[in-house]
């Protein structure tokens, strides 16, 4: 990821999935997380937010 906000959001969007991710739960599934929570606080799309799931060791670096 190229800028620090975009960062930011991102490691809020990884921590509020890991508290609220459940697996084998459908309403703790990550897509449920993405429309209950995500998108209603950030405004991102569901590709993004995917995105953002998988960045997570690049940004460490």
């Amino acid at each position: 990821m190229k800028y620090n906000s975009t960062k930011k959001r991102a490691q809020a969007v990884r921590r509020i999935v890991e508290e609220n991710y459940e697996p084998g739960r459908n309403d703790r599934s990550k897509m449920h997380i993405y429309r209950t929570i995500i998108k209603r606080q950030f405004g991102i799309s569901a590709s993004t937010f995917f995105s953002y799931l998988k960045e997570n060791d690049s940004d460490k670096k």
